[in-house]
């Protein structure tokens, strides 16, 4: 559920015209893990945002493209933490500090984070499966496991988890497990899924997709909230299609936009809106089959089958 709410915060970015997106993200920064590949030199945060960059979900091999830019879709959680270096870049802090400042605060999303303490640690759910035989102990916890080992060294440096820049977070990584080589997948600071927040935080979020007459001056400006909200690439046909951070959908009841979330098999998310009606509904689930829960309330308050 992470990627439409780093989307909003790109497309404030837009706005402030500090970033363009459809300049390269070559002309922001290069990352390090990128292959020799001429595609790379065209990637744009428009492509990203819509996910067709070409490039793979995710890869431990340097990044190569299966198909030009712009031209099909392929998600890509690898593309999402290149362009959070880009606003990283830009800013000159990191990614927790940026959602913060941008969206987290002016919106009153005031359980909503990109970090971990002690107090999150608390508040935080576990993840449940559902083996044929029953759940006899916990499955893993993969954020909590890696947010309890990054902790000491953030208190070390006297430096906030939620604050850390990309670089802080590949280095903690290295000092805690200087024998694994740290993965863009398993950062805790992570564009394309470490937001760590409640329902009611998201669907604070999801208002602000809302039409409505009057927008806060804080705000993303109505023409670049609806290029989010409008179809920019082909996924299944016409009746799905990604807009800038969202996938939308033709339903019996008009365009719907929504995103859903499966992280570790643990946490099954959905988050659906209708912005022309200016209704939504969010789901958010810490058990391995939460997704067919929430197809079900869907289906119940609003007769729709996505």
């Amino acid at each position: 559920m992470t990627k439409p709410v780093f989307a909003y915060v790109v497309m404030r970015l837009v706005d402030e015209k500090r970033l363009d997106l459809d300049k390269p993200l070559v002309a922001y920064r290069r990352p390090a893990n990128l292959g020799h590949d001429p595609n790379l030199e065209l990637i744009t945060a428009r492509h990203v945002l819509e996910h067709s960059t070409g490039l793979p979900n995710w890869s431990s091999e340097p990044l190569v493209t299966s198909s030009a830019p712009g031209s099909r879709y392929t998600y890509s959680g690898e593309a999402l933490i290149w362009l959070q270096l880009v606003v990283e870049t830009i800013m000159g802090e990191g990614l927790g500090s940026v959602m913060q400042a941008k969206l987290f605060e002016p919106a009153g999303m005031s359980h909503s984070t990109f970090g971990w303490d002690e107090e999150i640690a608390k508040a935080a759910v576990f993840g449940h499966s559902e083996p044929p035989e029953g759940e006899t102990k916990l499955p893993p916890q993969p954020t909590r496991e890696l947010g309890d080992r990054l902790l000491p060294v953030a208190k070390k440096w006297g430096k906030p988890i939620a604050s850390w820049t990309y670089e802080d977070s590949v280095e903690a990584m290295q000092e805690t497990d200087p024998s694994t080589p740290p993965s863009t997948h398993d950062l805790l600071v992570n564009s394309a899924g470490g937001l760590l927040t409640t329902a009611s935080d998201y669907a604070k979020f999801m208002v602000l997709m809302m039409d409505r007459p009057k927008r806060a001056a804080w705000e993303i400006s109505d023409a670049s909230r609806q290029s989010m909200l409008t179809s920019h690439l082909e996924v299944r046909g016409r009746d799905i299609s990604r807009g800038l951070g969202w996938e939308l959908e033709q339903s019996s009841a008009g365009l719907l936009f929504q995103h859903s979330g499966s992280n570790y098999d643990i946490f099954k998310t959905l988050g659906i809106g209708d912005a022309r009606r200016g209704r939504a509904i969010v789901v958010f689930t810490n058990a391995t089959n939460g997704n067919a829960l929430a197809a079900r309330i869907v289906r119940e308050a609003t007769g729709i089958d996505r």
